[in-house]
């Protein structure tokens, strides 16, 4: 069982910088994060954390087998 616990920030442009801080803290950490898109909200950890990925497919209940999208910004980072 994942154990689960949200923190609300609120997007304002003054704490920009506090805002993205905790959420790296939260990637860091082995955590999932979910952030606004364009159309949507995403879900998001670190690709290279496995441990990190597991909890993203069983909070998706995805299959293993079924690929997710990576989302980097640039292809050096591949």
């Amino acid at each position: 069982m994942l154990e689960l616990k949200m923190i609300k920030l609120s997007l304002n442009t003054d704490h920009v910088d506090k805002i993205a801080a905790e959420a790296l803290r939260v990637l860091k950490m082995g955590g999932i994060i979910a952030y606004p898109t364009e159309s949507f909200y995403a879900l998001g950890v670190i690709a290279g954390d496995e441990n990190a990925v597991n909890k993203l497919f069983l909070l998706k209940k995805r299959p293993s087998e079924k690929a997710m999208p990576v989302i980097v910004g640039s292809l050096d980072i591949l």
